[in-house]
């Protein structure tokens, strides 16, 4: 049950159960907020100091950096301390702005607690009744849903749906708790009911209509991921086509929608044994990618997954080509030789497992491909964040010869007994090859515990982001 679980909602991006979390790494550490902003003599200081700590962390969560956007939110409410309820609004801002950082970082039980304490609070101020108070609920429940505690989270969740209609909330909020509940149903195994969900939140919605596309997409992506979760791939094929429908129909805003739901077709395909149908699917995919600069790790995803599919059909010079067209760096590095190669390692991870986005399917049947992991590590979270002074360093060495550097790096680490580093496979994009060998390197050096039961494969993609 938890394994599904953690899948399903890596179907989200928020986790998954062998992908880390990547790391954004700046090229110095992202400042903080200061201790004692410097009060304005117009109103109270301890209100000022909360709205300069909140709009840290507005800023802080738009730019992804979920740790600087956690502590400026805790900032917030040691500044209101005991007087939230004279300033309800910045208290309320800073739970909700901390609930959805730690969500980020899969910080599950952590958001709950922050959504519960902004629901709380918009009860003591008798703003619970609201589409805000219903919102809090909703949230509290997801984190609930991804901490695998089900049942918590469906009680939650139908408690913010019942809410809703009491109120006459808009159909697109209705429909968005409806998936929410939908994806509980999947995680719990029951799929039929996850479909009348889905169902129950469709008809709530007008396709074509932006903001009702923007909740058909994840409905249909619920839908198709209830058949995956059943082995009947061929039935998903239709709402995962549903889903690139909705979010094409809107470019450039759901761009990002759109490649999501064309990767996890992609995978589809390739699990279906349509080789050629999975090759157009991640063509029109990495074209949709091309079309927002910021996609860098998308873009490298894509290209990476097409390569190894060029390489399955046999066409190595559309390959070659591909990774010369966007600069694809390809290095792997035998640790225990200190030797670098060109190119990837050959015992790679399947097509689906190379996108974040994709979920593992659940045994007791697993895809054709899914690779051997016959142990796990406990340490590795920690070890992974550790590495990032080392990667921060390497990134600084290629600012050093172009201060205008940015790119992505996706690491896959082979971790043998006792927990050293044995190989390290290293994709990059935007990125020259010394500070790719330098990541690399780094990434080498950890030590993580033994892993359990025999060696492990982890996946670390990094973002470098000039700031």
């Amino acid at each position: 049950m938890q394994a599904r679980a953690a899948g399903l909602w890596a179907a989200v991006g928020l986790a998954t159960s062998w992908l880390l979390a990547g790391c954004i790494v700046h090229d110095a550490p992202a400042p903080s907020s200061p201790a004692t902003p410097p009060p304005r003599a117009t109103e109270p200081v301890p209100f000022t100091e909360a709205k300069q700590f909140l709009a840290a962390a507005r800023v802080a969560f738009d730019a992804e950096r979920w740790a600087d956007a956690v502590a400026d939110a805790q900032g917030v409410i040691r500044a209101v301390g005991a007087r939230e309820r004279a300033a309800p609004d910045l208290a309320i801002a800073a739970w909700e702005l901390e609930g959805r950082a730690r969500l980020r970082q899969a910080e599950y039980q952590a958001a709950y607690a922050a959504f519960d304490r902004e629901h709380l609070l918009l009860e003591q101020i008798e703003r619970g009744r609201s589409e805000q108070g219903a919102e809090a609920l909703q949230l509290a429940g997801m984190a609930l849903g991804r901490s695998n505690d089900l049942a918590r989270a469906e009680l939650v969740l139908g408690k913010a749906l019942t809410l809703r209609q009491e109120i006459g909330a808009q159909p697109v909020s209705i429909a968005r708790n409806w998936n929410e509940l939908a994806n509980i149903s999947v995680a719990a195994s029951r799929f039929a009911q996850a479909r009348d969900r889905v169902a129950e939140g469709m008809q709530l919605l007008k396709p074509g209509v932006e903001e009702d596309d923007g909740v058909v997409f994840p409905l249909q992506i619920t839908l198709a991921e209830s058949f995956r979760y059943e082995r009947n791939l061929n039935a998903a094929l239709l709402p995962f086509g549903t889903a690139v429908e909705a979010a094409a129909r809107h470019e450039p805003a759901m761009n990002r929608r759109e490649v999501e739901a064309l990767e996890r077709l992609a995978a589809t395909l390739a699990e279906l044994g349509s080789d050629a149908e999975s090759v157009r699917t991640l063509q029109r995919a990495l074209s949709a990618a091309d079309a927002v600069p910021a996609f860098d790790a998308t873009r490298l995803e894509l290209v990476v997954a097409l390569v190894f599919a060029y390489g399955k059909t046999g066409e190595q010079a559309r390959a070659s080509e591909l990774l010369a067209r966007y600069q694809v760096v390809t290095r792997t590095l035998r640790v225990g030789e200190h030797a670098f190669e060109n190119g990837i390692l050959e015992s790679r991870v399947p097509l689906h497992a190379l996108m974040p986005s994709m979920p593992q399917p659940p045994p007791p049947q697993p895809p054709r491909g899914t690779p051997t992991k016959s142990g796990t590590i406990s340490d590795a979270s920690r070890v992974v964040a550790g590495m990032r002074k080392g990667f921060r360093e390497c990134y600084q060495v290629g600012l050093n010869n172009d201060p205008q550097l940015h790119g992505t790096v996706r690491l896959t680490l082979r971790v043998d007994q006792p927990g050293t580093v044995g190989t390290v496979s290293a994709e990059a994009i935007g990125l020259p090859e010394d500070v790719v060998d330098c990541v690399a390197s780094a990434a080498g050096a950890g030590q993580f515990a033994a892993p359990d039961g025999g060696s492990a494969v982890i996946q670390v993609p990094v973002t470098f982001v000039k700031q």
